[in-house]
């Protein structure tokens, strides 16, 4: 009598985990990302775009509270800029019922193109206060480092997304002179990689490397690639690729060295948040 209690939890644990694995094998996955998706757009997606678009300067607003009214945050990095003119550009080919998101990939690619493309110098610039009419690098070294590979890297990205989103030949153009300006100046012919730090006229500043800008650099020509087919892009890119999973980046301990030198022979420091977007570009190619 004493093991009947016992005996029924036992056969309504079990009746429930038999239900629960049923329940899972029958499991919708199409249903959920659909789901997800219409979240994501009526309640995320829709409530930043088009409302982060700077109606009084152009561009993107990168700092803003929560009625998007602009902050004490008021500079315009590339790096933010151009995820924001992706990710816009992504919903424009996913979604192209919804207006506002051409409306922002429209104003953070213009910003681009008219305020950070250096028309004169080359590449583009790392960054701008919100009216546009200084420099600004955005945290990257200072006032020394005009034109970071980090911010650069993104800047490619949105120009090729912008450019698969909308055929707008100005934005495909705009990154292949980018990436030819790059090559000029910041391959490291001898070693490979790229210089992260350069100045306005695309001097190097310094020869050390990592794995942050390299990442985001390999990225944006991995963007490009899909929006332009070149043979020497496509070098580049196993280029950087090999380099990354070889010993040269990658640790016998399973995790990615984050600083380097021009050489590769010293390695040093990890940061593991940056191993998974490593894992993750790793698994894209």
């Amino acid at each position: 009598m004493k093991k009947g209690p016992s005996l029924i939890v036992f056969v309504f644990c079990l009746c429930s985990a038999w239900n629960f694995a049923h329940a899972a094998a029958a499991f919708d996955r199409k249903a959920l990302g659909n789901e997800i998706d219409t979240w994501m757009i009526d309640n995320y997606l829709k409530k930043y775009y088009p409302a982060l678009v700077d109606a009084t300067y152009g561009g993107i607003i990168c700092g803003y509270d929560r009625q998007f009214k602009a902050t004490s945050m008021t500079d315009k990095p590339l790096n933010m800029i151009a995820r924001h003119t992706w990710s816009a550009s992504m919903g424009v080919m996913l979604h192209p019922e919804y207006a506002g998101f051409k409306q922002a990939a429209d104003a953070g690619y213009t910003w681009i193109r008219d305020k950070l493309w250096d028309k004169t110098n080359g590449g583009l610039k790392g960054g701008t206060n919100r009216a546009g009419t200084a420099s600004s690098t955005a945290g990257q070294y200072g006032t020394l480092c005009d034109k970071p590979t980090y911010h650069i890297g993104f800047g490619l990205t949105a120009l090729a997304g912008y450019y698969l989103a909308t055929k707008d030949t100005m934005a495909l153009y705009i990154a292949k002179t980018v990436f030819q300006w790059m090559e000029q100046k910041a391959y490291d012919t001898q070693y490979g990689w790229y210089y992260g730090f350069l100045n306005n006229t695309g001097g190097v500043i310094d020869q050390n490397k990592d794995t942050n800008y390299g990442m985001h650099y390999l990225e944006g020509l991995a963007w490009l690639y899909i929006a332009w087919p070149d043979p020497q892009l496509k070098a580049r890119i196993k280029e950087m690729a090999d380099l990354l999973v070889s010993s040269k980046w990658l640790r016998s301990s399973g995790d990615f060295c984050l600083n380097n030198n021009r050489s590769y022979t010293a390695c040093a420091n990890s940061n593991y948040g940056h191993d998974a977007e490593l894992v993750y570009l790793a698994y894209f190619f």
